[in-house]
């Protein structure tokens, strides 16, 4: 699902199911190597990906390596390899006492 959120913010949501994983993660890795593309990005623009799976080190990679800044917002065991492919990454830990009221 994708939508314009206020300031100007794309986002794109996928619910996720049982089993269904490995294709919502292609789904999100694509959806982030077309986006440039599909929606015109200016270089300015930025990523987020709220995502910990080694899965999504190309696409994090193909995007730096167009001038895109990435980050990344997820727990702590979020895979290392994302984490530093990431231009930041951002931890979930502290804020899970908002995130379950």
């Amino acid at each position: 699902m994708g939508g314009s959120a206020p300031g100007g913010l794309r986002v794109i949501a996928y619910d996720r199911g049982h089993g269904h994983e490995k294709k919502i993660d292609t789904g999100i890795a694509t959806e982030m190597a077309s986006g440039p593309l599909d929606y015109k990005l200016d270089p300015s623009d930025r990523f987020v990906l709220v995502g910990g799976d080694r899965d999504f080190v190309p696409p994090v990679l193909k995007l730096k390596s167009w001038g895109y800044e990435v980050t990344v917002v997820f727990w702590d065991h979020a895979s290392r390899e994302l984490v530093e492919a990431a231009s930041t990454f951002r931890s979930l830990n502290n804020d899970l006492h908002r995130l379950t009221r």
